[in-house]
């Protein structure tokens, strides 16, 4: 998901990102700032560089040390859908990507 400021409401909201497409061997969207050499496998709206990391003009972003709260566990497939904004979107990790902080009663990624 992308985040969207809106001068008028003076709010970001969240939206889809814009899909990556390929272009001569360049791949890029509307919303990354730099050009990369591949798409992400899982995302479609996620670019890859050939040694892994993001363009010098696009950041980086990373759930790690963030806590959020769990809305649904689905143990079929050993996945946890987690909020990080009181439930206005929600993000799926591996369950053994997300720890219990027990003491807080929250759970962190």
């Amino acid at each position: 998901m992308c985040a969207v400021y809106d001068s008028v409401d003076q709010a970001y909201f969240t939206r889809e990102c814009y899909t990556v497409t390929n272009s001569s061997g360049v791949y890029t969207s509307r919303d990354l700032l730099g050009t990369y050499d591949g798409q992400c496998p899982y995302f479609s709206n996620c670019a890859l560089s050939a040694i892994g990391v993001c363009d010098k003009t696009d950041y980086a972003f990373s759930f790690v040390g963030r806590v959020g709260r769990v809305l649904a566990v689905d143990s079929a497939t050993s996945t946890v859908n987690v909020t990080f904004n009181d439930g206005r979107t929600s993000y799926t990790f591996q369950s053994s990507d997300v720890k219990l902080e027990s003491y807080l009663s929250m759970y962190e990624v």
